[in-house]
């Protein structure tokens, strides 16, 4: 029972022995993250700068490469994403938070930071395009008039427990403490009514739940944070890290990527297939809540915006999560 108060920490102890005193994992993460970066870096100028991972495996098998592949998963995405792993685990590292505190908070946040770019995105797509043209929010009712129990399970699974998670957080601050566990019990059990009632009666909205699964993966990402730093039960790290929330990066990293999504919805000067703004290259067509016809417009300076937007809201979203960390000195 011991070792399991001490969470991830005697786990961590055993694995760093093996590795004769290195922090043998998160260099791994750190090396296999940055070689990705570089294989990306080197794949796309070769394959174009709207290149995908789609494209690059139909070149290495020798199948045709389509314009429509263009959809598929972009290597500026690969690289985006792998370049924040790096980032966050070599901080951590430096902070002396290793093994697989480092390798569960490094790989998490990036993920819900991707998340926490997919809703602008919807949102604005639905609005600007699918409710201009066609008179309703394709992407954001898509599953809605069906039930998908898989991902009714999932999210029922998820989003409740993330919830419960918070409201435990937002209670012990602000309530007193016998109410703590009642409030995040009540704000999960909440969460799982609405999303029980709103499948039954209207059908599982399935892209709204997939993108609100961000809640579970900052709130992973926290709690191994918290075990990481403050874990009463493993004498080491008592009083030894100081942590404070970075806003002044926060808020000059927001305003710009505010700043390129006004810029990249209003921008006139590119083809538009569908609605008269919000340019992109890829224009989906639904017919009864199902995807018709797909048009890809190959346009470099569109992608450009989609790659900075896409950097600059995950930098903020990182941001907000991991803190400025302190190591004291004993």
């Amino acid at each position: 029972m011991q070792s399991m108060n001490k969470g991830l920490h005697e786990i961590n102890r055993r694995m760093i022995k093996l590795a004769f005193g290195v922090d043998l994992l998160s260099r791994a993460l750190q090396v296999i993250t940055i070689s990705v970066c570089i294989l990306s870096v080197i794949l796309w100028p070769i394959f174009g700068f709207d290149s995908t991972l789609q494209m690059v495996f139909a070149s290495i098998t020798g199948k045709p490469i389509t314009q429509e592949m263009a959809a598929g998963t972009h290597i500026s995405t690969i690289l985006n994403y792998a370049l924040i792993i790096f980032l966050i685990s070599f901080y951590l590292s430096k902070k002396e938070i290793v093994g697989f505190h480092n390798i569960i908070i490094s790989v998490f946040v990036p993920i819900f930071a991707m998340f926490v770019f997919e809703w602008p995105w919807v949102i604005f797509t639905d609005m600007f395009h699918n409710s201009a043209v066609e008179g309703y929010w394709a992407i954001s009712a898509y599953g809605l008039g069906t039930i998908d129990v898989g991902m009714l399970i999932l999210g029922l699974a998820l989003i409740p427990t993330s919830i419960f998670y918070i409201g435990v957080l937002w209670a012990d601050k602000h309530l007193e403490r016998r109410l703590v566990m009642s409030f995040g019990i009540l704000a999960g059990g909440f969460a799982a009514t609405i999303l029980v009632v709103v499948s039954l009666v209207f059908g599982t909205p399935t892209v709204l739940i997939r993108n609100t699964f961000a809640l579970f993966f900052v709130v992973f990402a926290h709690a191994v944070m918290m075990d990481a730093t403050q874990n009463p039960n493993v004498p080491e790290v008592r009083n030894k890290y100081a942590m404070s929330p970075r806003r002044d990066y926060v808020f000059v990293l927001a305003m710009a990527s505010t700043t390129i999504f006004v810029i990249w919805i209003i921008w006139p000067y590119f083809t538009q297939i569908k609605g008269a703004f919000w340019p992109q290259t890829i224009y989906a067509f639904y017919k009864n809540g199902i995807v018709d016809s797909v048009v890809f417009i190959q346009n470099d300076a569109v992608h450009a915006f989609n790659v900075l937007s896409k950097a600059l809201v995950t930098a903020v979203a990182t941001l907000l999560v991991i803190p400025i960390i302190k190591v004291n000195k004993k």
